[in-house]
């Protein structure tokens, strides 16, 4: 056996196999490599692989579309050099070719939200009330809806809209009947105004 022809062979291995650990080892530190970085670790990748191939047995021998004409370690390092993944990806893609790292101007364009609808909710007296016992039939109308304690003695509705910094749109009675926000109040029997509880009033937020 030829121990110098296998101690060279295990040298070019060895020398070959450092030199794609290099290459290995820098395109994990380029985290986005100009044009200049990418060639250079192509250039390592291809001439470790030629310097491994070259302690291998056997032969290669490739032609280009560029005329080109290689043999050997050669023929390795030639087509490793030649093949360009980057590109190919791109050319597959539908891209354009380029640096990888180039970076592209992007404007932000502000999108504008939809107009919101003006916030609804309908109202009622909590106190001083009169014919408050409607209160299922106005859920069965409105689904949902809330009682304002109001001081004073005013039993307008647009005054309690009001209160809560709304403005009232509408005002519906149990029996689904919509009225007027200026409608009078209910009086009892001595003629005192009272607050009717079996109305609501739909206020909307100004």
């Amino acid at each position: 056996m030829n121990w110098k022809g296998v101690q060279t062979s295990l040298v070019y291995l060895i020398l070959g196999l450092v030199l794609l650990g290099v290459a290995l080892y820098l395109s994990t530190r380029f985290q986005a490599p100009t044009a200049l970085q990418s060639l250079v670790l192509r250039i390592l990748v291809a001439l470790g692989a030629a310097v491994a191939a070259s302690s291998l047995a056997g032969s290669i021998g490739i032609e280009l579309p560029t005329g080109i004409k290689a043999g050997g370690s050669l023929a390795v390092f030639v087509l490793i050099l030649y093949f360009n993944p980057p590109d190919q990806v791109r050319v597959a893609m539908g891209l354009p070719l380029g640096n990888s790292s180039s970076t592209t101007s992007t404007v932000s364009v502000p999108v504008q939200a939809p107009p919101s609808k003006p916030k609804e909710e309908w109202l009622g007296f909590a106190n001083n009330t009169t014919q408050k016992d409607q209160e299922t039939a106005l859920l069965n109308l409105v689904h949902h809806f809330r009682r304002v304690e109001m001081p004073g003695n005013d039993c307008r509705f647009t005054i309690l809209c009001q209160q809560e910094k709304m403005k009232c749109k509408i005002v519906r009675d149990w029996k689904g009947v919509d009225w007027g926000c200026e409608e009078e109040c209910p009086k009892d029997v001595d003629g005192k105004t009272l607050r009717d509880g079996s109305r609501l009033a739909l206020c909307v937020a100004q």
